[in-house]
């Protein structure tokens, strides 16, 4: 925007937005108080990041299993009950090799919707899947138990993530988009 706003009065300078704010999140533009597009998705950015951060801190605490829940087996977050009984059932129905309702690994297709909501709308879904998929992962990794920010995952350290912000996060994400493109070879 190149144009300044013609105006009839004389605004104090005290009430107005300054053309340019230096932030951490670099230099955000202005043009009559409102933000530039750029500026708009820098905020927006972050302000999504920050909701990620949050959701992960809180699935540090939900991800050890509580009273009621499985420790060990298949699905082990998930409380005994009937869905957990009929996805066991149909999984060992479907893998049973001398089974009618047999299915050779090569045709096995899996998806899981939600109910309808769409996994990059739900980041406690994402975040509990890459929890989950790092401890699976750590026997072919025993370096990430000193190795941050694998580490203070496995550890649920908390404070670790406060501190480490977004870089550490999306390391995490990182590592386990890699590993996911490598089994697809």
């Amino acid at each position: 925007m190149t144009s300044k706003p013609k105006m009839a009065t004389t605004i104090p300078p005290e009430i107005t937005t300054p053309d340019e704010v230096e932030t951490r999140l670099g230099t955000l533009k202005f043009f009559d108080g409102f933000p530039d597009a750029a500026a708009e998705m820098r905020v927006a950015m972050a302000m999504r990041f920050k909701q990620t951060i949050v959701v992960l801190l809180g699935l540090l605490a939900l991800t050890a299993p509580s009273q009621g829940q499985n420790a060990a087996g298949p699905l082990p977050s998930w409380k005994d009950g009937p869905a957990r009984k009929a996805i066991l059932d149909f999984v060992k129905r479907i893998t049973t090799e001398d089974g009618a309702d047999y299915v050779p690994p090569a045709e096995r297709v899996a998806t899981f919707d939600n109910d309808g909501t769409l996994w990059c709308e739900q980041p406690v879904i994402q975040g509990v899947f890459l929890l989950e998929r790092l401890k699976q992962r750590l026997p072919q990794h025993p370096e990430w138990k000193t190795q941050q920010p694998f580490k203070a995952a496995l550890e649920m350290d908390k404070q670790y993530f406060y501190t480490a912000g977004e870089k550490a996060v999306m390391e995490l994400f990182a590592a386990e988009i890699r590993a996911a493109f490598k089994s697809l070879r």
